[in-house]
């Protein structure tokens, strides 16, 4: 049995194994029994339907003021009314910046269960790291010490009073976990598969 990925990219469909190098059967069984609208059997082969495939937006999540002297002050509100009102966090989508501000960016992987509301059977895509106890807890808690270390390696690149706009970031946008189908934790054989859409992605459309 193959598993696919109706992947709204020139209206093809994309495989991610083949009967050579398959996923691992118990994988395969809980993709089939989850009972999900984005799973279409057909001719014994698993297609994960292209409603599925929606992209968390990048964003710019904090802006910061460099005072000078290895100091840094966040700055409240500055993102005005173009926040994300179901983010966690203080979310603009990035491709909304218009300022010249300078950027540093966080690069994740790909968004995966907390980063999309799934309601009626649609995938809602809200922003990245949006787990508090997790990735999106430790950028924000730990921000200001990243900074700090920054300037620390590299002061010539920061001027006084100049501002910095932090941008968390996905290469793949896409839910490569595919944890809206399966509902299973993140690990083995679940990070395989995990591991085998994402390159799936990063092959047909991102790989320069």
């Amino acid at each position: 049995m193959n598993l696919y990925l109706d992947i709204p990219l020139h209206g093809s469909i994309r495989i991610v194994n083949s009967k050579i190098q398959s996923p691992n059967p118990r994988v395969l069984t809980d993709i089939i029994n989850s009972n999900s609208p984005f799973v279409i059997q057909t001719n014994n082969n698993i297609v994960i339907d292209k409603s599925f495939w929606k992209p968390v937006p990048n964003v710019i999540r904090y802006t910061f003021e460099y005072l000078g002297n290895n100091q840094f002050q966040r700055i409240q509100n500055s993102l005005n009314n173009n926040l994300i009102s179901n983010s966690n966090y203080p979310d603009m989508i990035f491709k909304q910046k218009n300022n010249n501000n300078k950027l540093i960016g966080f690069i994740l992987e790909s968004p995966h269960e907390d980063e999309y509301q799934n309601n009626a059977n649609s995938m809602i895509p809200i922003a990245p790291a949006q787990n508090l106890a997790a990735t999106g807890g430790v950028i924000h808690n730990e921000i200001n010490l990243v900074l700090i270390r920054l300037y620390t390696l590299y002061p010539t690149h920061f001027n006084d009073g100049e501002m910095i706009d932090i941008v968390i970031l996905n290469p793949i946008p896409y839910q490569t976990s595919l944890f809206h189908v399966h509902q299973k934790a993140l690990k083995s054989p679940y990070v395989t598969l995990r591991n085998n859409v994402w390159k799936c992605f990063w092959d047909s459309k991102y790989k320069k």
